[in-house]
């Protein structure tokens, strides 16, 4: 087996083990690759990821019936979100925050299921419309308790605005600084 010295220290190379990097330099935070460490790789190209399949299958995986309808919208209100509020440095409007918003809207429609089975309530049958509208209040008021807090004062309004045009009839519940004291 061939050797490097890798720090100051021999290591042996085992020619069946491969490493690979990934990058993303245009990701908030992050630098380049030196051109020396570059060569030493092989590039490959990547597509972006289709954020609304992904939206979608998450929001299945987490038991809402209306994932596709929903996971259409919420895309639609990050894109709007990255275009239209202010160019903050800890916005983040992709993909990682995106899950992060699926997730948290996971867990309390698993919370609210964990309620209701809790106090005894036997599950009622529900209309596919009652469905749709339980369904979106969730996804909104995960928008609301994920992307709201990170938000600077201006563009609350906004996010108002845009919640209402890709979610009518929805407004964001905001929750005052008591409440969250408490």
């Amino acid at each position: 087996m061939k050797t490097i010295e890798l720090l100051g220290k021999e290591v042996r190379l085992n020619p069946g083990v491969g490493i690979f990097i990934t990058m993303n330099p245009g990701y908030a935070g992050r630098s380049n690759l030196p051109d020396n460490l570059k060569q030493l790789f092989r590039e490959m190209a990547m597509i972006t990821p289709n954020k609304s399949l992904i939206a979608e299958v998450q929001l299945f995986s987490r038991g809402f019936a209306t994932a596709e309808r929903l996971g259409g919208r919420i895309v639609s209100l990050f894109d709007l979100c990255l275009d239209q509020l202010s160019q903050q440095p800890h916005y983040d409007f992709g993909l990682r925050s995106l899950r992060a918003v699926l997730t948290t809207a996971g867990n309390m429609k698993k919370d609210t299921a964990n309620s209701e089975e809790s106090k005894g309530q036997a599950a009622k049958q529900q209309s596919a419309e009652e469905i749709a509208k339980a369904e979106e209040d969730l996804l909104v008021g995960s928008i609301c308790n994920t992307l709201v807090p990170k938000l600077v004062a201006e563009d609350k309004p906004l996010l108002r605005s845009l919640l209402s045009g890709v979610f009518p009839g929805q407004d964001l519940v905001v929750m005052e600084e008591r409440e969250l004291e408490e």
